[in-house]
């Protein structure tokens, strides 16, 4: 749990950070695209094509962890099984 606090951390510093240097009036490529793609509420569909393969990759992701864990997790019960 520890790792998935650091990346929400991480995620949620770099949208504050896109706002900040947004409101300043800076133009970086990196947090210009964040501003327009990875916003909250985008403003185009291309932006919501973007937030929906994310969000795909990240279900995808999250399915596969799950499966390996739970075959690990099989593995490991029948090493120790005492029966």
């Amino acid at each position: 749990s520890i790792a998935v606090w650091l990346v929400i951390f991480a995620i949620e510093g770099l949208m504050i950070a896109t706002r900040i240097v947004t409101d300043s009036g800076l133009t970086i490529g990196f947090f210009r695209y964040l501003n327009d793609y990875v916003d909250c509420f985008p403003a185009s569909a291309k932006a919501w094509t973007v937030q929906a393969i994310l969000f795909g990759a990240g279900l995808a992701i999250y399915v596969v962890f799950t499966l390996l864990a739970c075959r690990i997790s099989e593995k490991r019960y029948e090493q120790v099984d005492v029966q």
